[in-house]
């Protein structure tokens, strides 16, 4: 139970970065968009609504340096919603937003809260995961999309005690 529970912690960091509650100024609204169908489909559980925000070529990097493919990171994510009841709670708040032709870079701070099965009697814990971390994504003819999120710092706690994610997350 452990790996699943690390598995979780390691992907709920990338969630973070997904599910914006606060926007800084400087970010166009067609890259807030974005944003807004990534964080209904977090409070919905909706992986396919998820991977529809990512490019083909989407890449996780966890801040141990540790990456994941589009396909490793969403199934992982599919994997680890249905450890989850209720819903999360997530707030990001953008600390600066760069628009280069069809490629902007967004840097965030955020907070993922969630209770998570932690045994096989499903006894629940409290998840707290806060990060800073770098999106890429770049402009397609379905709009904006995430090529990549790069944590670049993580704090984890557990009912309230440090946790380690990605302690014994599986390797992609």
């Amino acid at each position: 139970m452990t790996k699943r529970i690390s598995s979780f912690a390691a992907v709920a960091m990338f969630l973070t970065v997904l599910a914006p509650s606060a926007l800084a100024q400087s970010v166009p609204p067609d890259i807030k968009a974005v944003y807004d169908k990534l964080i209904a489909a977090m409070v919905n559980k909706d992986v396919k609504m998820l991977a529809a925000t990512s490019s083909p070529n989407f890449r996780l990097k966890l801040a141990t340096g540790q990456e994941m493919s589009a396909e490793e990171a969403f199934k992982t994510l599919d994997n680890q919603f249905k450890m989850m009841p209720g819903k999360p709670k997530m707030s990001l708040k953008f600390t600066k937003c760069v628009v280069k032709g069809s490629t902007a870079t967004v840097w965030v701070t955020g907070t993922f809260e969630s209770k998570m099965k932690i045994s096989p009697d499903n006894k629940t814990g409290a998840l707290v995961e806060t990060s800073k971390g770098k999106d890429i994504l770049v402009k397609s003819k379905k709009g904006w999309l995430f090529k990549s999120i790069e944590f670049t710092e993580s704090k984890s706690t557990l009912d309230g005690k440090p946790f380690d994610p990605t302690a014994n997350a599986p390797q992609p």
